[in-house]
């Protein structure tokens, strides 16, 4: 008899590969892993199925089945729980499991040099960092009840942090930690924590959206709780780091992971809660390959295994909020900022009434110069990176394009020249010295990004410590973590930052946000735009007058300088920017109603379901016959919607064209059959490349 094991691995479109297990070595199980030949190639597969058949079975098939080269004992054996989640999200995703498998499992491990033995060595790479855990984990010791058991906090909870915790432990069913910014909710967070380690020392999952979320809550997390065991996982890593994190992972030498969004699919045994921490982030959706959201997996997750799910946000999704009113999640909310303080006061600058200088109102100069004469910070976000995103000839109205898509190319300032760098596809050239239509030598330049805006600063104030924390400045976790700290310990006066700076960060002394270009995303095209930037301008107004005002400078006018927000506009009457300037925590409740009655009468999510096929080629003509072609083979689906194909916004992305096609459906499950018949007809008969991506935050990008 011989063994037949059903492998997969990680190749777009190739479902599971059969191959004769090596009699020498022990039966295989399914979650077990293998080295096996691919072509030409030799991969790292998940074992998926096994059985036992005769010889005579295999004669007639018209192919050779070859057999498995070793079988892998340094990477863990996946149960059937975290089988069912691969498997959920290959079927809800519409890719192979050997995708999801590869999204899974850490390049490093996947690497079959890392399993290789040699004469030199007694243990493969991949043994040798196993042992590596193992030894550690011995010598920390096993978990026990002081797991969990916390330091004193120096600060009691506020009566609405006592009131969310109590409501959060009386019942098991998903929470909506609903907090405004400065509310506390990480300390909540702590303390269901210790109140869950009391019984036993199960598994804490967090996830975050950015990188440089994660060494913060990791050192507060360690701080409240020295027993504890905790890790991080991110890209930031490097490969060997993030293997090791995995493994330790995996293995159960860890007590708490905190991760970006590769952190959902973590095998973790005994996982008693998971936090989702800003769930209304775009971040958690992957934007390619697989095309998963980190959010919902996290729910699906937390209820196939019986874990405690909070999803944390001051400004929640729409479709957390729905779910909310269909009582599958419950709400729970904290309106009070903890330390005791008023929220930060939005004002609005008309700037058909003030001319900016340089970019910003005069009553911003005013602003930033009386906060920095008081001691203390300033944040001015613009969320637009390099020195000017358009440039362009007044003599003929040229403007330049990047050669490969149909998108400006921004100007950057790079030491002491410039470039003009495609935002889409990263391609970096040279500026003109003329203008290539009418030879022009003087160019303009158009719009302000976060450059020329810290340029035009440190112009106006050459004394003060500014500092631009944008991604092309923060280029590694290390140089993000050490700008925040500098600006949490008060050694930045002004900074200017982009989206980077608005998502859950603290910073004591910082009392004045001058927000710059808002109108820049007023009147996108997308859907999603007025929730996205509602949340965007609530979450950077957050950062400001989080803790009472702790001055250095010892004047009058460093008593007079109060938190504030202002927001320089050209749409000042904008029923968003009048809601976003409305005081009190219903009415920016109001506002989500609004929007969510505006979906439901609009047919959108999250009260409707779609799905979007995504091609491209390089010939316009194909794409598009090929995007014709797919509409006329779908249009025979029931209760599924089916637009007209449509070009992508921007059409043309590193010299491909891409076209698009919409499914809509009431019916989650008739649009996931249709997504499959479709799925199906493109394998064979579509020559152009192609992707599906359900539940999809836009339709540009």
């Amino acid at each position: 008899m011989l063994t037949l094991v059903d492998i997969v691995v990680d190749a777009p479109r190739l479902g599971p590969l059969t191959y004769i297990w090596p009699e020498c070595l022990p039966r295989p199980s399914p979650g077990e892993w293998a080295l096996v030949p691919v072509g030409r190639r030799q991969m790292i597969g998940l074992i998926h199925e096994t059985r036992r058949c005769k010889p005579q079975a295999l004669d007639g098939i018209g192919y050779t089945v070859r057999e498995v080269q070793a079988r892998v004992e340094a990477i863990p054996t996946i149960t059937d729980l975290h089988l069912g989640l691969l498997r959920f999200a290959a079927r809800y995703y519409h890719r192979g499991l050997g995708e999801v498998v590869g999204t899974m499992l850490p390049g490093w491990w996947r690497a079959p040099t890392q399993h290789r033995k040699s004469p030199k060595r007694k243990h493969s790479p991949a043994e040798t960092l196993a042992i590596e855990v193992r030894n550690d984990a011995q010598r920390k010791g096993a978990p026990s009840t002081e797991t969990y058991r916390p330091k004193p906090h120096v600060h009691p909870l506020t009566s609405d942090q006592q009131t969310a915790l109590k409501t959060l432990l009386a019942e098991a069913r998903p929470a909506m930690l609903h907090g405004a910014t400065g509310s506390g909710k990480t300390r909540v967070y702590e303390e269901i924590i210790a109140e869950l380690g009391r019984d036993r020392p199960g598994r804490i999952l967090v996830l975050v959206p950015e990188i440089g979320l994660t060494p913060q809550l990791h050192a507060r997390l360690q701080e409240r709780f020295p027993q504890a065991r905790l890790g991080m996982l991110h890209s930031g890593l490097t490969e060997r780091q993030r293997a090791k994190t995995w493994i330790e992972a995996a293995t159960g030498c860890l007590d708490i992971l905190i991760g970006t969004r590769m952190a959902v699919f973590v095998p973790i045994d005994d996982v008693r809660l998971i936090i989702v921490d800003e769930e209304h982030d775009n971040s958690y959706k992957q934007q390619e390959g697989l095309r998963y959201s980190a959010r919902d997996l996290a729910i699906w997750r937390a209820q196939s295994i019986g874990a405690r799910l909070i999803l944390g946000s001051a400004t929640p999704s729409l479709e957390t909020q729905a779910q909310v009113r269909s009582g599958r999640i419950r709400s729970v909310e904290m309106r009070l900022q903890a330390t005791g303080t008023q929220t930060a006061q939005v004002h609005l600058i008309d700037l058909s009434r003030e001319r900016p200088q340089e970019g910003l109102a005069p009553s911003l100069w005013s602003r930033m110069e009386a906060t920095l004469s008081g001691g203390q910070q300033s944040l001015v976000f613009v969320n637009r990176r390099g020195w000017s995103p358009v440039v362009s000839c007044g003599a003929c109205g040229w403007i330049n394009r990047c050669r490969d898509c149909d998108a400006s190319a921004v100007l950057h300032q790079r030491g002491s020249g410039w470039r003009l760098i495609c935002h889409r596809c990263g391609r970096v050239e040279a500026p003109p010295k003329a203008c290539p239509a009418c030879g022009n030598p003087s160019l303009d330049t158009l719009g302000r990004g976060s450059q020329r805006i810290e340029e035009a600063i440190t112009r106006r104030f050459p004394e003060a410590r500014v500092l631009r924390v944008d991604r092309d400045q923060m280029t590694s976790p290390k140089a993000t973590e050490a700008a925040f700290d500098a600006i949490r310990k008060g050694r930045v006066d002004i900074v200017v930052g982009t989206q980077m700076m608005a998502k859950g960060h603290d910073f004591p002394n910082l009392r004045t946000v001058l927000v710059v270009d808002a109108d820049a995303r007023l009147h996108q095209p997308d859907y999603r735009g007025p929730e996205q930037l509602f949340a965007l301008l609530l979450q950077v107004a957050g950062r400001a007058g989080r803790h009472p005002s702790s001055s250095p400078v010892e004047n009058d006018q460093a008593q007079s300088v109060q938190a504030g927000v202002w927001i320089q506009t050209h749409y000042p009457e904008h029923p968003l920017m009048r809601a976003i300037t409305a005081p009190g925590f219903d009415s920016q409740k109001a506002f989500w109603s609004a929007l969510l009655a505006d979906r439901e009468q609009a047919g959108l999510p999250p009260y409707r379901h779609l799905a979007l096929v995504r091609l491209s080629h390089r010939d316009a003509a194909v794409v598009e016959d090929a995007a014709k072609a797919i509409h006329r083979q779908g249009n025979t689906s029931r209760g599924v919607r089916l637009y007209p194909p449509v070009p992508q916004y921007p059409e043309r992305v590193a010299n491909k064209i891409r076209w698009q096609v919409l499914l809509e459906s009431e019916s989650r499950s008739q649009l996931h059959a249709a997504v499959a018949e479709l799925d199906a007809w493109m394998a064979t008969s579509t020559k152009v490349d192609t992707s599906i991506e359900i539940d999809p935050l836009g339709f540009s990008g």
